[in-house]
């Protein structure tokens, strides 16, 4: 912008020249067709007063000289003008040169800028969409953690489901899960003391998970100490459950805490029976169970909608 301005100066301040150079020649010329003229009166005065005739055919040298002088200066003055216009029109090529190349850089400028805008708001959008899955990661990540955490607290126990020879003599304890929750479907922690027998566990209900109006136990037989047939129909509560797709919040439950408690790993085996909509459940209740040492067993199961089940004498993990 300075520089287009430095040459507009410079073209005004060539044709303020140029005028005043115009306007002294034209001075001068004036000046000598003044001369001229009042030379040539003065000559006529003086004839005319001496009564002598002017000569008809004899030009006056010094009209003839400021003549010439006139003629020099108009070519002269000519030459000028067309000097000023070939280094106006000269400029003004220049000028629109500059101008277009200014144009250019311009728009090559305009042009970065915009890609540099455009890249911004890309970089922006995408810290955006980072700082939005941040909070998801960490959680994931804490999950993990989590998991690490239980694991290795549990690296020491036996995770793996233990053979059948190994449950034989031992006390099936149901549990069912379904839809994330653990139904535990007898109150084996009303049941702690010694005359408590299995039979008389098998047949009561935990009003908590299970609907006890529509639920069935037939005991075929029960002998204390002796032969065991029991055929159950059971119907889990909608509203019943213990939440268990989150490992912290299920070992924080006072409901399953008790439950816990009630086992003996010398004498209890966990069967988990797990619905489709269980398996979330599974690892958590997995792990809970194996941290106090209780063995267990797992099968895949489906509703009917009730949860049958057959407690007989010599099949130790129910069926």
């Amino acid at each position: 912008m300075r520089r287009r301005r430095a040459q507009g100066d410079d073209l005004d301040s060539l044709g303020l020249l140029l005028d005043t150079v115009c306007n002294m020649f034209g001075v001068f010329i004036f000046a000598a067709l003044i001369v001229a003229v009042m030379s040539l009166t003065r000559t006529t005065q003086v004839v005319e007063a001496r009564g002598e005739p002017l000569p008809a055919s004899s030009p006056d040298p010094r009209l003839e000289s400021a003549q010439s002088a006139v003629d020099d200066l108009n070519e002269r003055l000519e030459e000028l003008r067309n000097s000023r216009g070939r280094v106006i029109a000269d400029r003004a090529k220049e000028a629109r040169s500059r101008r277009s190349a200014a144009e250019r850089e311009l728009e090559a400028r305009v042009k970065a800028r915009d890609d540099y805008r455009k890249g911004t708001e890309d970089m922006r959008a995408f810290i955006a969409g980072l700082d939005q899955a941040i909070p998801n990661l960490r959680s994931e990540i804490a999950g993990l953690e989590d998991a690490l955490r239980r694991a290795r607290s549990i690296k020491e126990v036996e995770a793996r489901t233990p053979m059948r020879r190994a449950l034989e003599g031992r006390v099936p304890v149901q549990v069912v899960l379904h839809e994330e929750r653990a139904f535990v479907i007898n109150p084996w922690w009303e049941h702690v003391g010694p005359g408590d027998h299995p039979c008389d566990i098998w047949s009561h209900w935990n009003e908590q998970a299970v609907d006890v109006r529509i639920s069935e136990c037939v005991i075929v037989r029960c002998v204390r100490g002796g032969d065991v047939e029991i055929h159950r129909k059971v119907m889990l509560r909608d509203d019943g459950g213990i939440p268990a797709k989150d490992a912290d919040a299920l070992a924080a439950d006072p409901r399953w805490v008790a439950f816990l408690r009630s086992l003996d790993p010398r004498r209890h085996v966990v069967t988990i029976r797990s619905t489709p909509t269980g398996f979330r459940a599974f690892g958590p209740v997995r792990g809970s169970i194996v941290s106090q040492g209780v063995p267990y067993n797992a099968e895949p199961i489906r509703l009917d909608p009730f949860y049958r089940d057959s407690i007989i004498e010599g099949t130790p993990i129910g069926q």
